[in-house]
């Protein structure tokens, strides 16, 4: 099991303001609540997942970020959580056989030390 997370005091002034903040961009990551203030990410990404847990924020959607995946987008007030969109597979790359028959190692050094 994993570790219980004790709950995060919603009333303190650091977790105000991360609600302040919230509230204002009405729809927003956990990333662009750090952007906009000077709170570390961990941070306000507890103090979300509190609200969360407690109802007050809901996942309004979801926004696909560069070498990370879909990224929550969280709004004020309670509401249904959109699900996560699915991975998109990529095909693998087909290799097409190939009639090449390269030399064995010895057979090409061989060849390399001598002049044509």
């Amino acid at each position: 099991m994993g570790t219980v997370m004790p709950n995060i005091n919603l009333k303190a002034p650091a977790a105000e303001q991360i609600i302040g903040l919230i509230k204002s961009l009405e729809k927003t990551t956990v990333s662009g609540v750090c952007e906009q203030s000077s709170f570390a990410k961990s941070t306000v990404a507890s103090v979300v997942k509190e609200l969360h847990a407690h109802k007050q924020v809901h996942i309004a959607g979801w926004e696909r970020q560069r070498n990370i995946g879909w990224v929550k987008v969280y709004a004020w007030g309670k509401g249904w959580d959109l699900p996560e969109p699915e991975k998109i597979k990529m095909p693998k790359a087909v290799v097409p056989a190939s009639d090449t028959v390269w030399p064995q190692c010895d057979i090409a050094a061989n060849w390399m030390r001598n002049p044509i």
